[in-house]
């Protein structure tokens, strides 16, 4: 094993529940790829690389099964290209419905006497400024 690397034992299986999830059962043993502060790792279990909670693991220090495959760096960083893609998409989407919501719904009710100015205002609060960090988020 090189030296480098730093594999860990499931104490528990887990199940992800977004694509960015590393899916996994008690006693398999995972490769980090990352270790973050805040709970969240993430690792390789044979063709997949993804994110797991870091209690569910405990460090693995017995031999590596002979399954047991490292991916090279280009495969893991092509992973996380598709990922970062996946949440770009998304995001946008997300914009876009925010936009429609704001232009379609919510700016033709100011003039529409259903609602009060400080009606209005309560309901838009931040809205527009949370919709313009979600655009300079994607730029």
């Amino acid at each position: 094993m090189d030296s480098g690397q730093f594999t860990v034992q499931a104490q528990y299986s887990f199940k992800g529940s977004n694509n960015d999830e590393l899916c996994f059962k008690k006693g398999d043993i995972i490769t980090l790829t990352q270790r973050e502060d805040g709970g969240w790792w993430e690792g390789t279990l044979g063709e997949m690389t993804g994110w797991f909670p870091s209690n569910y693991v405990k460090e693995y220090v017995g031999p590596l099964p002979l399954s047991e495959t490292i991916r090279p760096p280009e495969d893991i960083q092509a992973f996380r290209s598709v990922v970062f893609r996946d949440l770009l998409e998304s995001e946008r989407a997300h914009v876009a419905e925010l936009r429609g919501m704001m232009e379609n719904f919510l700016e033709p009710l100011e003039g529409s006497q259903i609602l009060s100015q400080d009606e209005y205002t309560q309901l838009m609060c931040n809205f527009v400024e949370v919709v313009e960090m979600h655009e300079e988020f994607l730029q």
